[in-house]
């Protein structure tokens, strides 16, 4: 039995958490993921690139729709990544109480029919991206959010925190 390099934590919650206007760098590279202030964290494309190819591979392989990218989904994940590395706490609820449907109306997505959101936290060591997806597939909640057929649009969101672990968040609607 494999052992995971990193411990995700998960949680599942149905509505979730908030989108605000804050500072990122973007990477795509994990060589050059470092805290450049003390109020910066980077968000990692490769993570979030590869969290969608493997979710939409797994979905493929069940016979279900892939799922497309939501420029405001994405926006609202990120931005509650970025949220929790910079406030320090991991949670579908921000700590102002706000949940996934707060902040999915506050980066004006809508309407919709239904929306989830996984997230998970990771230590950056190892290969973050896919402990998150093993973990949320092994995890009947998350499960349930990654294969629902009703859901074709999501946002990603990885951010590295100021400890050297990757907060990630997707988001998922129907529409």
């Amino acid at each position: 039995m494999r052992t995971p390099l990193c411990s995700v934590i998960f949680w599942v919650v149905f509505l979730t958490l908030l989108p605000d206007s804050r500072a990122r760098l973007f990477s795509d590279d994990a060589s050059n993921l470092q805290q450049h202030s003390a109020q910066v964290f980077v968000s990692n494309l490769k993570w979030e690139k590869y969290i969608l190819e493997e979710v939409n591979r797994l979905r493929e392989a069940k016979g279900l729709v892939p799922l497309r990218l939501n420029p405001k989904a994405q926006a609202a994940a990120r931005n509650h990544s970025l949220d929790m590395a910079r406030l320090g706490y991991f949670s579908h609820r921000d700590l102002e109480g706000r949940l996934v449907d707060d902040r999915l109306r506050q980066v004006k997505l809508g309407p919709w029919k239904g929306i989830a959101e996984n997230i998970a936290k990771c230590d950056a060591s190892s290969n973050p991206a896919q402990q998150t997806v093993d973990g949320w597939t092994k995890s009947p909640g998350h499960a349930k959010n990654m294969f629902n057929p009703q859901y074709n649009e999501t946002g990603i969101g990885a951010v590295l925190d100021a400890d050297g672990a990757v907060l990630f968040c997707q988001v998922f609607v129907v529409r």
